[in-house]
């Protein structure tokens, strides 16, 4: 064990020993890198799943991640590599990994430890092969939709990261066999990737420097376009191929502006100016027209209805209705908005997008409707069920008084009418 490790796991039981204290808790587990022994001291996160007791209804829920979002609030002031974690009763836990429907799997995960409490052992998934790799999708897109950001604050490390995540899938829709992998094999097994690159990626991951870290930053963000557009060859996409340079869009839940660029990965002088203008402007992205289309239907396929240019909806076609169904299953696991309350108040806060995304569910199972904004969600709202009932979000504590309860109420209706279009 590295001492990085060894450091990591005692900070991750002090954490652990904390949330078990509160008497509803059954066990911590780590992931990722903790569990896959990949820690670098200083710059690793501690990743947590909590196990707590089923509540006997949603008022003692709601007291109860209550008293855990103070707990972990409490902890992360004095131990911040501590992340907001999942949280789940046992069965719910099994159901995140077991069903098709979830992006919970062993190769997300990278690693299983126990920290506390009662073991948990994640079952195996039930779906097919081919949806067992298909599922990992969501996540290898939450991949690349996080690279612009830090691309663009010279987060290099957290860049190979994200990037080798999105090999480790890539691998697995081109056939690899399915199971876990520590960035280390994975960048080992990588065929794609020169041995110079390889050599600074090893340095990069060890938490060195490199000498030429721009340079190595702008050619991480190129080999990731290249590796999503090579996905138009391995898995289902939208039908058709968007002819625009560029296209814009306001991905919901939180209806920002987003600028795609649609670069050929294999034209050097149109990527380099890309790139240039996402390390200037904010809004801006990278994307090939291969890559937009899988992304539309595997990641977010709402954001194709916010397409501003209506031409592109002559180019590619809409998402199929069994790829919006699967989004809506996705947001009707409690793990979701357990974990955006978590969040509130930390730089991944995205609970101004709970209701949006709740809403958006019902209304499309009702009337099959689709919002092009936030406005438009919120009207027809207010015309098929009365007022707005989500407010602002002022703290973990106010969210979970409140704003969860209202989620797992409207959730409640979207299960039943799941159940009945089944």
């Amino acid at each position: 064990m590295r001492p990085g490790d060894a450091l990591y796991r005692g900070l991750a039981w002090l954490a652990a020993a904390r949330l078990g204290a509160l008497g509803f808790v059954r066990g911590v587990h780590a992931r990722r890198s903790l569990a896959a022994g990949e820690i670098v001291a200083g710059r690793s996160d501690i990743d947590l799943t909590v196990v707590i007791d089923t509540p006997r209804d949603l008022a003692q829920e709601s007291q109860q991640l209550r008293a855990l979002a103070r707990r972990t609030a409490a902890l992360r002031r004095v131990l911040p590599v501590v992340g907001p974690p999942e949280v789940a009763t046992a069965p719910e836990l099994a159901h995140w990994y077991r069903s098709p429907d979830f992006p919970a799997t062993r190769e997300r995960d990278r690693g299983w430890l126990r920290i506390w409490g009662e073991p948990f052992a994640r079952p195996a998934g039930a779906g097919t092969p081919d949806e067992e790799r298909l599922r990992n999708l969501p996540w290898l897109f939450w991949a690349w939709q996080e690279l612009p950001g830090y691309f663009r604050r010279g987060r290099l490390r957290t860049c190979c990261n994200l990037l080798l995540d999105m090999v480790d899938v890539r691998d697995l829709c081109a056939g690899r066999p399915p199971g876990p992998r520590r960035r280390s094999e994975i960048l080992a097994a990588w065929l794609d990737v020169a041995p110079a690159e390889r050599a600074a990626l090893e340095r990069v991951l060890q938490g060195r420097t490199p000498r030429d870290g721009g340079a190595l930053l702008r050619r991480v963000y190129a080999l990731a376009l290249e590796l999503v557009d090579s996905l138009g060859a391995l898995v289902p996409s939208l039908d058709g191929a968007p002819s625009a340079a560029e296209i814009e869009t306001r991905p919901p839940f939180a209806y920002r502006r987003r600028t795609w660029l649609l670069v050929d990965p294999r034209n050097p002088d149109a990527l380099e100016a890309a790139l240039s203008r996402v390390a200037r402007e904010p809004h801006v992205a990278l994307t090939s027209a291969r890559a937009l289309a899988v992304q539309m239907r595997h990641r977010n396929p709402w954001e194709y209805f916010t397409i501003r240019d209506a031409r592109v909806g002559t180019d590619l076609a809409p998402p199929p209705a069994a790829a919006l169904a699967r989004a809506v299953r996705y947001y009707q696991h409690r793990i979701v908005p357990r974990r955006i309350g978590l969040a509130v108040g930390t730089g991944v806060d995205r609970s101004a997008t709970l209701g949006a995304q709740i809403a958006q569910a019902r209304l499309w199972l009702e009337q099959g409707f689709v919002a092009a904004d936030r406005d438009a969600l919120v009207a027809r709202w207010q015309r098929s069920h009365g007022a707005w009932p989500w407010l602002p979000v002022t703290s973990r504590d106010a969210y979970f008084a409140r704003e969860y309860g209202i989620a797992c109420e409207v959730m409640d209706v979207v299960e039943h009418k799941l159940r009945d279009a089944a």
